[in-house]
Order: structure tokens, then sequence, then C-alpha cells
């Protein structure tokens, strides 16, 4: 084995004894409400965020009114959104964010002045945002990533997209390139490079209207 694969080897099995996460696995800023969740035997004790950083990022930048979020799992990528959302608030430029997910344990993270700018709604993605006449600013596709069911979602939420606004994905799948082409916008697909971790990184995916 290379000194690499060792080096990997070795980051994977501290990973393995030393945290209870099987689906994130960068985490930085601490949050609240894991020793009384119900999902704490999957969660460290101080959950960081990873990926969701990027539209902690994309929220300042784009000031959006309405973020939608397709699939809340524990409530991290809710928690980086409404953060951004309540530091645009405190410089004037007010947003909420709609969060969405089937399971009715999701969101589980979610309190305090986050929950002050979250709409947290249980049931079927795709009837929600089809029966929504709401315009969205930035959709986020966090939920089921396989193409049908994305591809279902994306067009249930095309109508009420903005003509600036933002579809980001986690995963950077051909359902979002065929939305871009279905939009007229274009689609950018950034990959992750983890400094010193054991997980390889994964895709970010973007369409956007790009100005002629």
């Amino acid at each position: 084995m290379t000194s690499y694969g060792w080096h990997q080897a070795k980051q994977s099995w501290a990973w393995l004894v030393g945290s209870r996460e099987y689906t994130n696995f960068a985490y930085e800023l601490a949050t609240e409400n894991v020793a009384d969740s119900p999902q704490r035997r999957v969660m460290d004790p101080e959950p960081r965020y990873e990926r969701r950083t990027a539209g902690y990022a994309i929220v300042p930048a784009t000031c959006p009114q309405q973020v939608v979020e397709a699939g809340v799992n524990k409530g991290l990528g809710s928690c980086v959104f409404s953060a951004a959302l309540l530091r645009n608030a405190d410089e004037g430029h007010h947003g909420r964010l709609t969060a969405l997910d089937i399971n009715r344990d999701a969101g589980t993270l979610i309190g305090g002045k986050c929950a002050s700018v979250i709409g947290l709604r249980y049931g079927d993605s795709i009837a929600m945002l089809a029966a929504s006449a709401s315009p969205v600013d930035l959709f986020f596709h966090g939920s089921d990533q396989h193409y049908d069911h994305e591809s279902a979602e994306h067009r249930a939420v095309a109508g009420s997209l903005t003509e600036s606004a933002l579809v980001l994905t986690d995963n950077g799948g051909p359902a979002l390139s065929d939305l871009g082409k279905f939009c007229g916008r274009r689609c950018l697909m950034f990959r992750e490079d983890p400094a010193d971790h054991w997980a390889l990184g994964g895709v970010l995916g973007v369409v956007m209207r790009v100005a002629p």
C-alpha cells in the first residue's frame, strides 16, 4: 500500500472509532440540541458543518428572499442557511427558508434563533413544490438522489424560479444538467477537495442564469 493509502486508512480508522456520523464527515461549526435528539446515537456531540458552507457563502452574495430546501435530515443545512439569512437581515436584506422533508423526525437540530426564519414542512416534497405559488430565489435539492425523484422535484419547482434564481444540489448529477437545459440556464459542477480528510469529497452542482 502506498503512503497515501496508509494515510487514508489511518484517517478512516480514526473516524470509525471516534465519530458517530455516517452521512456527513467534515463539520466545523458547533450547534445545539444534540443531547435531546432522537438521532443522537448517529450524531457527534458537537456536529460540524461541511459542504453546506457553500450555501452560507451563496446566501449573502445573492440576498434571496425565499430559499427552499428539499431534504432536511438532521437540519444541519437548514441551520447554515438560516445563519446566513439572519446575517442578511442584520444588513437589511430579509429572507426566509422553507424546509421540506417527508420524515417527521427531520430537523432535530433546528431551534433557537435560527427557527425564526425557517418554516419546516413535512410531506412529499414534489407535491408541496408543485402546489406552491411562491417565487423561489434559491432552491437546494438534498433529498432522494435517484434521477427520477430529483428530476420530478426540479420540474415541480421550475415554474416558481425567479429570473435570477439559483438551484443547488449536493451531488451534481445528470438531473441538474437536464434542468439547466430545460430552463435555458447554465449548469456548473464544483468538485470538493477536502483538506487532510479520508473522505474524497463530492460535487456541488449549480444551475444559474448567465447574463448575455
